[in-house]
């Protein structure tokens, strides 16, 4: 139980630019070269206003971000977007399963084409990052209970609004789409709720916004993440159907201050819990390492905490890059043998148990020593967008230059 604590409360030193995961703090994004050539005032809006600004907001986590975002590409058929934000959304604490439930239920609201194509490319992203082919899988567990109430208010209005017309439709919203999809719990229904909303939005579907807005409110959704929400889908849907959606959460906003006779207030901060074996280990990235490293229990959380973190595990001989932390590191060994060194100093042994830590600005490296692996946590802060500063790799001769103390 205290490795989980530890786990949950690491930090995952990889690509130190994707473990920047606070609302204020994502990396830097570049415009693509051809942008940046024949449209020089778009590539400066992509990152000074896109991703300097709009990514930074408060309101709505980078995960949520995430969420909305590719569920707004799933719904248009962008797959060529698709690729880069599925690897963001992965980077922002997104699991690889509820990847694929959220594809899964975006049949039902974009239409099963765009499903099938988004599969395509989720794989592709799975497979460059390592992730084994059962890990986006559901994990099989019993529905999620359901209020009777309300579900039996719902399905008299669709059984009275679209059964005369359409009564196969209506079975299968009823016995399909909300008994059973809307039930499983590889996506909770909040998040269920919020990509719901983004592909509406997305899709200009204006009509169908109203209830599952007022629906997500009631999955727990805050008014200011609503309304987050579509800001951010002005960038990627279009200003256009943001502005359609305005006026329809505008109603159910005021509709539940009558309700409640006050101002819709925000939900309250919630204990999350992320379990054991829900985020399979990683491949860590070639050109920060070098040898067999996988990363492992990555945590990020937003502001004004700082905090994020991962477990470590190095092959004998594997270590990583020179690198600097712009707050310090701390280590934490968990098993077997290791390495650090900073810059001018010994190589000094680590094992099991020890705690190790690097003071903010230091040059250094650590890995496994070169006849056993090692483990460990990895725990660090954000500081100004940056979490971490990669240099040139540790060469075979310096690895082996001095006896480790």
């Amino acid at each position: 139980m205290k490795l989980m604590m530890l786990c949950m409360a690491a930090f995952a030193m990889v690509a130190g630019e994707a473990a920047a995961q606070d609302r204020k703090q994502q990396p830097a994004v570049k415009a693509p070269p051809d942008v940046r050539s024949l449209t020089p005032t778009l590539a400066d809006y992509t990152e000074n206003l896109l991703f300097g600004d709009v990514w930074a907001r408060e309101g709505l986590s980078p995960r949520d971000r995430s969420l909305v975002t590719v569920s707004a590409l799933i719904a248009g058929n962008k797959t060529a977007q698709q690729v880069g934000h599925i690897g963001r959304a992965l980077d922002n604490g997104v699991k690889p399963s509820e990847i694929t439930a959220m594809i899964t239920h975006l049949a039902f609201y974009t239409g099963w084409p765009n499903a099938i194509s988004a599969v395509g490319v989720a794989k592709e992203v799975f497979a460059k990052r390592g992730i084994p082919d059962e890990a986006p899988r559901p994990v099989a567990a019993d529905l999620l209970p359901i209020d009777g109430a309300s579900e039996a208010t719902r399905t008299a209005t669709v059984n009275s609004n679209v059964g005369p017309v359409a009564p196969g439709l209506a079975q299968y919203t009823n016995d399909i789409l909300f008994k059973d999809l809307w039930r499983r719990p590889d996506l909770s229904a909040r998040d269920r709720s919020l990509v719901t909303i983004a592909a509406l939005i997305a899709s200009g579907d204006a009509q169908q916004i109203g209830f599952h807005v007022e629906r997500g409110m009631t999955n727990g959704l805050s008014r200011t993440e609503v309304s987050e929400t579509i800001t951010h889908l002005a960038f990627y849907a279009g200003w256009p159907k943001a502005m359609s959606a305005v006026p329809v959460a505008k109603a159910v906003f005021e509709a539940k201050e009558k309700t409640t006779g006050s101002a819709v207030t925000e939900s309250s901060p919630k204990i999350e819990i992320m379990r054991n074996g829900s985020q399979p280990a990683v491949q860590a990235p070639a050109e920060n390492f070098t040898g067999k490293v996988q990363v492992g229990s990555r945590f990020q959380r937003s502001a004004p905490a700082r905090i994020g973190g991962a477990v470590v595990t190095f092959e004998p001989g594997a270590r990583t890059a020179w690198h600097t932390h712009p707050l310090g590191q701390t280590l934490i060994v968990i098993s077997g043998l290791g390495l650090v060194q900073k810059e001018g100093g010994p190589i000094e042994s680590i094992a099991a148990g020890d705690n190790v830590w690097i003071p903010p600005g230091v040059k250094h490296w650590h890995g496994a020593s070169p006849t056993a692996g090692m483990a460990h946590i990895a725990i660090a802060e954000v500081m100004d967008g940056k979490v971490v500063e990669w240099m040139e790799k540790v060469s075979d001769e310096q690895y082996d230059s001095t006896k480790a103390k």
